[in-house]
């Protein structure tokens, strides 16, 4: 009974920093996305020059 109890104790333990463990690596992830995403949109603005935008939709 003890030994059961021990065992089941331990496998929770593990799934919990398991959880844990996956929760963190998904959040990583996401962050990653996020910065890429971000760095993507930064390096397209810094690439496109908005004022000749704004002029050939003016111009259209």
């Amino acid at each position: 009974g003890l030994l059961l109890r021990l065992l089941l104790g331990l496998l929770g333990l593990l799934r919990l920093l398991l959880g844990l463990l996956l929760g963190l690596l998904l959040l990583g992830l996401l962050l990653g996305l996020l910065r890429l995403l971000l760095g993507l949109l930064g390096a397209a603005a810094a690439d496109i020059d908005v004022g000749r935008i704004i002029r050939e939709v003016l111009n259209k």
